[in-house]
């Protein structure tokens, strides 16, 4: 799982498409995703690129890049929320019982939605 989007080789029904057309299904898939802000029809993208995956015998690599994506998907969320400070509080980070320090992280609905829009 070292490696992100990088060409796996093979012989599948994805191999033996033309470049331009694999570069092209990117480029339409991201600019779907990105200007879509419905959760079922983010989910439908999701379930065509695995069904795609699938069928082009890719699943497990798309799985693991998926994790390694995912997993920088919840770093990029929390990094969001320790950085919106402003905005309407509804809990922090650090604990208020906690002694010098506690409530000092706070939670905002701001840094929430921000980081639920980047992710």
């Amino acid at each position: 799982m070292g490696e992100i989007l990088q060409y796996i080789p093979g012989n599948g029904l994805f191999h033996r498409l033309h470049p331009a057309t694999k570069i092209l299904f990117i480029i339409v898939v991201s600019i779907a995703t990105i200007l879509s802000s419905s959760i079922p029809l983010l989910v439908a993208y999701l379930l065509l690129i695995l069904l795609l995956a699938l069928a082009g015998h890719l699943l497990k690599p798309v799985l693991q890049q998926m994790l390694l994506v995912g997993l920088m998907s919840i770093v990029l969320y929390l990094v969001t929320i320790l950085t919106v400070p402003r905005g309407t509080v509804i809990g922090s980070l650090v604990p208020g019982f906690i002694p010098f320090i506690g409530g000092s992280i706070p939670v905002t609905v701001e840094a929430l939605i921000v980081g639920t829009v980047l992710t």
